[in-house]
C-alpha cells in the first residue's frame, strides 16, 4: 500500500514537472511576440530574442543541471539508505544480542532469587536454632546459678560442721582431763581404804588381846574392814568404768579428728567445685553473649536477605521493562528497515 501511494506520489510530481515546462513555453512564445507587436525596431526585436534563447536556455541548463542534481541526490540517498539498512541490520544485531543477555540476566536472577530463598529460609531456621540455644544457653545458666548457691551453702554448713567437731574434740579432751583428775582421785581414795584395811586389821588384833574388853572394839574394826574391801571394790569397779570412759573418749576424739579431717578435705572438694562452677558460669555467661551477637547477625542476615531480594525484585521489573523497550526497539528497527527498502526501491525506479 506503501509502496503504491509512493509510486502515485512519483507520477504526480512527474505531470507537475511537465506541466511547469509547458507553461514556460507558452510564457517565452507570449514574450516574444509581445516583443515583435510592441517593437519595431529590427534591433529590439533581435534583443528581445536573445533574451528570449536566453531565458530558454537557462531554462535548458536548468533542467539539465537539476537532473544531475536529481542523479547526484539519488545516488547519495541510495547510499544513505543502504548505510541506514546497514546500520539497521547492526542495530537489529545488537538488539538480539541484547535480547539474549536480557534473557541470561533473568535466568541468572532466577538462580539468584532462588539462592537468596534458600539462604533466606536456613537463616530463619538458624534463627529458631539460635533462639533455642539461647533459650537451653540461659536455663543452663540459671541452673548452674542454683548449684553454685547450692554449693556455697554446703560449704557454710561445712564450716559449721568443722566448727562443732572442734567444739565436741575439746568438750571431749576437757572430758580426758576430768577423767585423769577422777582416776587420781580413786587411786588415793584405794590406797586411803588398803591403810583402812590394815588399820582395821591391826585394831583387831589388839581387840583380841584384850580379851573381853576388847570384843566391842573387835566388832567395829571388822565393820570398818568390811567398809574398806567394799570401799576398795567400788573403787576398782570405778577404775574400771574410768578406764572404759576413758578409752571411749580416746575413741571420740580419734573421730573428731579423722571427721574434722574428712570435714576440711569436703570444703577444699566444695571449693573446687565452686571454683569449677564459677568458671563455667563465666564460660556460660560468654556462651549467652556469642548467642547474643549470632542473634543481632542472623538477623541482619536476614534484613539484607530482604533488602537483597527486593532490590533483584525491581531489578527484574526494570529487566522486564528494558525488554520490552527492547522488543519494541526491535520492531521498530524491522520497519525502518522496511521503509528504507521501499523508498530505495521506488527512488531506483524513478
Amino acid at each position: 500500500m506503501s509502496k503504491q501511494i509512493k509510486q502515485k506520489n512519483g507520477i504526480n510530481d512527474h505531470f507537475a514537472r511537465k506541466q511547469t515546462i509547458d507553461l514556460m513555453v507558452i510564457l517565452v512564445i507570449f514574450i516574444f511576440v509581445f516583443a515583435v507587436v510592441e517593437y519595431t525596431d529590427l534591433s529590439q526585436i533581435l534583443t528581445a530574442g536573445v533574451l528570449v534563447l536566453l531565458f530558454c536556455l537557462t531554462v535548458v541548463i536548468f533542467e539539465a543541471t537539476k537532473k544531475q542534481y536529481k542523479k547526484k541526490a539519488t545516488a547519495a540517498i541510495n547510499n544513505l539508505l543502504e548505510n541506514a539498512i546497514e546500520n539497521a541490520k547492526r542495530i537489529e544485531g545488537a538488539t538480539s544480542v541484547q535480547k539474549e543477555n536480557i534473557n541470561l540476566t533473568f535466568a541468572k536472577l532466577s538462580n539468584i532469587k532462588l539462592l537468596i530463598e534458600n539462604l533466606k529460609n536456613q537463616s530463619n531456621d538458624l534463627n529458631a536454632i539460635i533462639t533455642n540455644t539461647k533459650q537451653k544457653a540461659l536455663d543452663s545458666l540459671n541452673y548452674t546459678n542454683t548449684e553454685y548457691d547450692a554449693v556455697k551453702a554446703n560449704i557454710e554448713k561445712m564450716f559449721t560442721i568443722r566448727h562443732k567437731i572442734q567444739t565436741i574434740a575439746e568438750l571431749i579432751l576437757e572430758l580426758s582431763d576430768f577423767i585423769q583428775s577422777i582416776s587420781s582421785t580413786i587411786g588415793l581414795v584405794e590406797d586411803i581404804a588398803e591403810q583402812t584395811n590394815l588399820l582395821a586389821l591391826n585394831a583387831a588384833v589388839e581387840a583380841a588381846r584384850a580379851g573381853e574388853h576388847g570384843k566391842g572394839f573387835a566388832i567395829v574394826a571388822g565393820e570398818i574392814r568390811k567398809l574398806a574391801d567394799e570401799s576398795k571394790q567400788a573403787t576398782s569397779k570405778i577404775t574400771s568404768l574410768i578406764t572404759n570412759i576413758q578409752q571411749s573418749a580416746n575413741s571420740t576424739v580419734l573421730a573428731t579428728e579423722e571427721g574434722t579431717k574428712e570435714v576440711e578435705s569436703g570444703i577444699e572438694l566444695a571449693h573446687n567445685i565452686g571454683s569449677n562452677i564459677e568458671q563455667l558460669i563465666l564460660l556460660m555467661n560468654e556462651i549467652s553473649q556469642g548467642i547474643n551477637d549470632m542473634t543481632g547477625s542472623s538477623k541482619k542476615i536476614s534484613t539484607d536477605t530482604s533488602t537483597t531480594e527486593n532490590a533483584i525484585s525491581e531489578i527484574n521489573s526494570m529487566l522486564e521493562n528494558n525488554y520490552k523497550a527492547t522488543e519494541e526497539n526491535f520492531q521498530n528497527i524491522e520497519n525502518i528497515q522496511t521503509l528504507s527498502k521501499t523508498f530505495k526501491s521506488n527512488i531506483d525506479e524513478e
